[in-house]
């Protein structure tokens, strides 16, 4: 069993501070955001007090931050796909990799247990982890304090998030939006064809669980569905009673 961790110095959290871009005037709260659940439980008393609650602040945080960077940069975009957006970038599997190339694990306090089977650079490990940092970091700066460490070390992925979105059509677009919000994928029926075949007109309906949420007519079936899902995300959120999957 590998030896118990041991609190680290300021000096020895430098390195982290200067990657996260913010120096903590209360170290002990970044001290607090890297203690591991395992670690605490393990610890002789008197116990420290693990990241769980920081994990929860910044989690509220992070999702109000990236929210509202969201909506100041895409002002053509519906609820729906702002929320796919959101979710993309808060979700714990891109929190851990963001984590992981900051070098969390390197300094998180955990316990023997999760050291022993690879936890220390467990994805849902660092991911928490960041999460409880940026809540530190509100705690220990304020909202703007957050804000810009925030905005830091999601850099790369809002960018890729643009650029991912440049690249997909409305039909993808209400797909991540509905299975996002519902845990629901579209459906799409052909209700009309009319017109004769060298001009012929297509009526498309999508639907979202038992509601129809958009319709759209082209001069292709994959024409009218496109504007069907465009019209879908154009009156997002759906006026109908979905049942969420979630």
């Amino acid at each position: 069993m590998p030896p118990a961790p041991t609190v680290e110095a300021p000096s020895e959290l430098a390195a982290l501070q200067d990657r996260l871009g913010y120096q903590f005037a209360n170290i002990e709260l970044l001290r607090k955001a890297l203690t591991h659940t395992s670690h605490a439980n393990e610890a002789i008393d008197p116990r420290p007090e693990s990241n769980e609650r920081l994990e929860f602040l910044g989690d509220a945080a992070l999702e109000l931050i990236v929210a509202d960077a969201l909506y100041r940069a895409h002002s053509d975009v519906s609820e729906g796909e702002l929320t796919a957006m959101r979710s993309a970038v808060v979700r714990l599997d891109t929190l851990g990799r963001v984590g992981l190339v900051l070098g969390i694990g390197d300094h998180i306090l955990i316990g023997r247990g999760e050291e022993a089977t690879g936890g220390r650079h467990r994805g849902t490990i660092i991911g928490r982890a960041l999460e409880a940092i940026i809540g530190a970091i509100y705690l220990d700066g304020g909202v703007e304090a957050a804000r810009g460490a925030s905005m830091r070390v999601l850099a790369d992925e809002m960018r890729r998030l643009d650029e991912t979105r440049a690249l997909k059509d409305d039909r993808s677009r209400l797909q991540e939006a509905a299975q996002s919000e519902f845990g629901l994928t579209p459906s799409y029926r052909m209700v009309a064809a009319v017109g004769p075949d060298h001009a012929k007109e297509f009526s498309v309906e999508v639907s979202i669980g038992e509601g129809i949420v958009g319709r759209g007519v082209g001069r292709t079936k994959q024409q009218a569905s496109q504007r069907a899902a465009h019209d879908a995300l154009g009156r997002w959120p759906p006026d109908v009673k979905v049942t969420r999957g979630r």
